[in-house]
């Protein structure tokens, strides 16, 4: 790994410095695809027909991630409409009090599913555990994926199978830019693409872009085809299925610990469809709520992560919940002091709570940074005070600091030393 390889992984999370322009067939331009709401509708029940071919044969139990999204809702509720609600079982991890942790339950109550809550808050793991998965996986949001790791290790043997929400909202038009030009969509994906907003953690001399990696294809939208070649293939595909597994489209995939995950939305004809899907109907996925109201109108309008926690229907009480949340967390980063964090859209567990109060996480960051400091990665940082304005509530970087432990462990993993 070379220097610009450590400033792309502080910047985005994840590297793409083994770059290819896979000639993938699903990415091209189709003109026969039937974009009435009808055909809409008939495309996603024949991708209905073609989950529940592979379920049916299972011998252990349907397995599936539960959040407060769409993707995961819809998966759900088609399998439930098809399959023996005694052979599903649906699950969620990340902490209580985050959308995404709390409405998963009261879904799978709603649906008569049963279902298992995994607190990540009380999951821990040794910087030699950290630096062993990191032998195994490509550079991406390191914790996260040995979390998923660990969630498919409790719940999941070999005659099960579980079925995953993967890129559901990415083809759906969930990424897609507004810009008008190559070029501010590439602005665009690039700053969206920064991972620790809090603090600039990379080198003053790095300026991180995608230029140089034409991945244009005609008749296709930029700012998906960014998506899928460098964010959902080099962080989020390593994050859900381990290792150096080579992203692919396609409904299924066996793990090395063979085991079956299925990935729907990864189906090479639902792909074609929705990359060629006039831009008006991937607008706030619009075509994709119809397909969800349609089918399963139930389920629209309970409580999601969009709608913080509420009846799609109580707009007034959606309005303030959001602000209120906005303007806490607002407040918190500017008066770290004040503790009035609220972690409602938080994502798997709280950050600078825990690198505060956790002994394991305080032993991490001891052993992370006592790496990065001997052998001199990143001497443009002070670690230390990084580190002692997070514990002093002058700042909160508990994300940061997380994000350094994930690098220091790479690093590790690879006998990486930096130097002057």
């Amino acid at each position: 790994m070379k220097r610009s390889d450590i400033n792309q992984y502080l910047y985005f999370g994840y590297t793409d410095n083994e770059f290819q322009l896979v000639d993938y067939d699903v990415l091209k331009a189709n003109a026969d695809h039937d974009y009435s709401k009808d055909g809409s509708v008939k495309v996603w029940n024949e991708l209905v027909c073609r989950i529940i071919a592979l379920i049916k044969p299972c011998k252990g139990k349907i397995i599936v991630p539960i959040s407060g999204g769409w993707d995961s809702r819809i998966l759900l509720c088609a399998i439930v409409k098809h399959i023996d609600r005694s052979k599903i079982v649906a699950y969620t991890f990340g902490s209580h009090g985050q959308l995404d942790f709390d409405i998963g339950r009261k879904l799978c109550r709603k649906l008569n599913v049963e279902h298992k809550e995994i607190d990540l808050a009380t999951v821990n793991f040794s910087w030699h555990e950290l630096v062993e998965s990191a032998k195994t996986l490509h550079p991406t949001y390191l914790h996260e994926a040995i979390f998923n790791k660990y969630c498919q290790d409790t719940l999941l043997t070999p005659d099960d199978i579980l079925v995953s929400g993967f890129m559901g909202d990415a083809i759906t038009g969930g990424h897609l830019s507004t810009k008008k030009t190559e070029s501010e969509k590439l602005q665009e994906f690039t700053r969206r693409q920064r991972k620790i907003k809090s603090i600039k953690l990379w080198d003053k001399n790095y300026t991180p872009n995608f230029q140089g990696k034409n991945i244009a294809i005609e008749g296709l939208d930029s700012s998906e085809l960014l998506d899928i070649y460098f964010r959902q293939r080099n962080c989020i595909y390593p994050i859900l299925f381990g290792g150096n597994a080579n992203f692919s489209f396609g409904i299924k995939t066996i793990t090395k610990n063979n085991k079956t995950i299925l990935h729907p939305f990864l189906d090479e004809k639902w792909v074609n469809y929705w990359l060629n899907s006039p831009i008006e109907l991937k607008r706030n996925q619009n075509r994709y709520l119809f397909i969800l109201d349609e089918c399963y109108p139930d389920v629209v309008g309970f409580p999601s992560k969009y709608s913080f926690g509420y009846d799609a229907n109580k707009v007034a009480s959606i309005f303030i919940k959001k602000s209120t949340i906005r303007l806490f967390n607002k407040i918190n980063n500017l008066f770290p002091s004040l503790k009035i964090n609220n972690n409602a859209l938080e994502n798997y567990y709280p950050l600078d709570y825990l690198y505060r109060k956790s002994d394991s996480h305080y032993n991490l960051w001891q052993e992370s940074s006592r790496f990065l400091k001997s052998n001199n990665i990143v001497p443009w940082l002070d670690l230390n005070k990084i580190h002692s304005d997070h514990l002093e509530y002058k700042a909160n970087y508990g994300e940061a600091l997380q994000h350094l432990v994930n690098l220091a462990a790479y690093c590790s993993a690879n006998n990486i030393k930096v130097n002057n």
